[in-house]
């Protein structure tokens, strides 16, 4: 959780503006978590420590990548390189986000 964004959570609440929803995303999934009364700020602390250090100490070679096309789109071009590469997330009806090996395009495998 980004401190900033759980400063502002607790501001609101000192005032009782509560969220009726909330939705985040890695890091944000973690604030909004926060924020909607789920989980302590400790545990929010701890959640986000973990996996930054996750992240710092992988040593696999992986890579993300927004793409502004629609899923079916992306599928099809995906379609010859399953073992490489996949959809992760998708953003919206027009944009998805890409993971797969980040020296793929080094070593060959696509164009």
């Amino acid at each position: 959780m980004h401190c900033t964004i759980g400063v502002l959570v607790d501001l609101l609440h000192s005032y009782n503006v509560y969220p009726y929803a909330t939705v985040g995303h890695p890091p944000g999934g973690t604030a909004s978590t926060y924020a909607a009364g789920r989980i302590l700020p400790e545990e929010a602390i701890v959640s986000v420590h973990c996996r930054g250090r996750s992240i710092a100490t992988n040593t696999q070679d992986r890579a993300k990548l927004a793409v502004g096309n629609r899923t079916h789109e992306v599928t099809d071009l995906l379609e010859d390189h399953k073992s490489l590469t996949s959809i992760a997330h998708v953003k919206s009806p027009s944009s998805v986000t890409l993971f797969g090996f980040g020296d793929a395009e080094a070593r060959g495998d696509i164009h």
